[in-house]
């Protein structure tokens, strides 16, 4: 990807995200490089943080811990990821290998996990509960 594509493809993710990315900007463009290695750690983190945001909201309801897991998973789902990515345009964005034909629902659920992980390591918490509400993912009190 050249220098000017990169430079445009940060500033549409943070424009979207209405997020900065001021520590480190590159996290988004490894987290839109679906076949790196990175983009596979980010997204495991970004599991772990939208969950941990999700619970963090979740205690501070009345709703049974069977209710929140299973709106939890649901948010979560690779079903859900994918749909939500494509109609924000993520797909769009995504860097591939030179071979890649088409990009799978599962391609956009692991780049959706990976960019909540380049959210925490940029903002933490707040940053990932930013991104699930403008993803949709049922950030906030009346989600849960």
């Amino acid at each position: 990807m050249s220098a000017i594509s990169q430079i445009a493809t940060i500033s549409s993710l943070k424009a979207l995200f209405i997020l900065e990315f001021e520590d480190d900007p590159q996290q988004l463009c490894n987290a839109m490089q679906q076949s790196g290695a990175v983009n596979k750690r980010l997204s495991q983190v970004g599991v772990a943080a939208a969950s941990l945001s999700l619970w963090t909201q979740w205690f501070l309801t009345t709703q049974s811990r069977g209710a929140g897991d299973k709106k939890r998973q649901t948010y979560l789902s690779n079903a859900n990821l994918a749909r939500q990515g494509r109609a924000l345009g993520i797909d769009r964005h995504m860097r591939c290998n030179a071979g890649t034909e088409f990009i799978s629902d599962s391609m956009v659920a692991t780049t959706m996990e990976a960019l909540l992980g380049a959210a925490f390591y940029n903002g933490g918490l707040d940053s990932v509960a930013q991104m699930l509400r403008v993803m949709d993912l049922g950030s906030g009190l009346d989600a849960m």
